[in-house]
């Protein structure tokens, strides 16, 4: 079996971010690539805010299929693409980038990363959800959570980012409530949903709150994913409560991202023991 090589035809992809060394989907990507047989290949790259409009500019001239969009850039990237799709354009925030032709069109894929887990532990929508930040993840969450029935409810440490995100959804026609970080004992013991769309807990042994305030029969969902699994995850799940680790969202986000790409399915299960792999050692 002749090696695979890259050529002056090889299709490039990135994910964008500053820190982004940390990032597994290189691995996860590369992986179902090569599998699928395709002439591609997935770096990171880090893109300081300062960089991004030249990146930007980069990409339209070179032969990149596009790119993923990780901290801090998602909201800024938004405002500098030629599209955007419907979930791109509703939570205001960019995860990943097609480009066609020079044209950069833009999505978020972060809202089926949540919606596909929370459905597949059999939660049907409707309720109270709670989001524990109100940065780009929360976005992708109160999106999901909005389109799946629920009473969104946004908690953050600081409410004038909070009420950032109410104003915009508020703008698009959306209901978005949001609260103090003190009243989180009430609103945590009352949910159906409860995600963590903040980096508390990553690569560290913290959690975002306390898991006292959580009930059995509850639905978490921590969009940290490494370690694996995190505090927060394995106190809520001896509590009883139904817990989803952050792998699940970054692997069906990356699905999602890679058929928009290719117009291919990648496997899932492939992509998830890829990530698996590496979270382990």
């Amino acid at each position: 079996m002749v090696e695979w090589l890259p050529s002056s035809s090889t299709k490039i992809l990135f994910v964008i971010g500053d820190p982004v060394s940390h990032s597994l989907s290189p691995p996860m990507h590369n992986k179902v690539i090569r599998s699928l047989g395709l002439d591609a290949v997935y770096l990171a790259l880090r893109v300081t805010s300062d960089m991004l409009n030249s990146f930007i500019s980069l990409v339209r001239l070179n032969n990149v299929l596009g790119f993923n969009v990780t901290i801090p850039h998602k909201v800024a990237v938004a405002n500098l693409l030629d599209k955007l799709d419907k979930s791109a354009e509703l939570t205001g925030c960019v995860n990943t980038v097609r480009i066609r032709n020079g044209v950069l069109e833009g999505f978020n894929t972060d809202v089926k990363g949540v919606e596909e887990p929370l459905k597949q532990t059999g939660f049907q929508g409707g309720g109270i959800a709670v989001i524990i930040g109100a940065g780009g993840g929360a976005r992708a969450a109160a999106l999901a959570l909005l389109s799946m029935g629920c009473r969104v409810v946004v908690l953050n440490r600081s409410i004038e980012r909070a009420i950032s995100l109410r104003n915009h959804f508020a703008g698009k026609g959306f209901t978005v409530e949001v609260k103090s970080l003190d009243e989180a004992p009430e609103f945590l013991s009352r949910a159906d949903v409860v995600v963590n769309a903040t980096p508390v807990g990553m690569n560290s042994w913290e959690a975002p709150f306390p898991t006292k305030f959580l009930k059995r029969g509850q639905v978490l969902l921590d969009m940290v994913y490494t370690p694996h699994p995190t505090r927060l995850v394995k106190e809520a799940s001896e509590k009883g409560v139904i817990s989803i680790p952050g792998l699940e969202m970054l692997v069906h986000q990356a699905a999602e991202s890679f058929e928009i790409w290719f117009g291919i399915k990648p496997p899932l299960d492939e992509m998830r023991n890829e990530a698996l792999r590496r979270l382990r050692g």
